[in-house]
């Protein structure tokens, strides 16, 4: 290779040859669906009506009036399943974020988009987010600690991109959290 380089420096390559630079990369969000929802719709509003169809009429709302929040509240198959949204006026109403607790996925419930679902195990969550997983731990390791068999990571890739958070309990994850951390334009 570096003897075809040097040749072409040698000939006058105007340009760098297509198969020496290395193919575009798409950024790509780690994590953007739990439970069916997706974080950052920009119809909050279908989502949840989606929700009711699929799911019936939420076992609790509760209304948060200084921040404009909504949260809906699903039991369902052993799941506790909570979607918040932001209503703000003119901008429409935005998914803040999905909750999910329990041991087994019920159907879409419990199951992010790309495949990791409650009672799945800590390996799992790795081979699945690999780079991107980072654990709740010192500076010195991101293994997986525990602290009484409980444990916690993180998926994202920057700090406006959405937030999954899963919980452990012995290397099963018990919790999946989405949180949209940036609803409405970021900048």
């Amino acid at each position: 290779m570096l003897f075809v380089l040097i040749v072409g420096i040698l000939s006058g390559w105007s340009q760098v040859p297509v198969w020496w630079t290395s193919p575009p990369t798409l950024r790509r969000v780690p994590e953007a669906a739990l439970g069916g929802v997706h974080i950052d719709s920009m119809d909050g509003e279908y989502e949840i009506q989606a929700l009711i169809e699929a799911l019936g009429k939420p076992n609790r709302e509760v209304h948060d009036p200084k921040k404009e929040l909504f949260h809906y509240y699903w039991a369902v198959g052993g799941l506790d399943f909570e979607v918040a949204v932001i209503r703000q006026g003119p901008l429409g109403t935005r998914i803040q974020s999905i909750d999910v607790r329990g041991r087994r996925p019920d159907g879409k419930i419990g199951l992010t988009g790309n495949g990791l679902s409650t009672g799945s195990t800590a390996s799992d969550a790795a081979r699945i987010y690999s780079s991107a997983l980072r654990y709740q731990t010192n500076w010195m390791s991101n293994r997986l600690p525990r602290l009484n068999g409980y444990a916690t990571a993180f998926v994202s890739t920057d700090e406006f991109s959405p937030l999954l958070r899963i919980d452990f309990d012995h290397d099963v994850i018990v919790h999946l959290n989405l949180t949209n951390r940036c609803p409405y334009v970021c900048f």
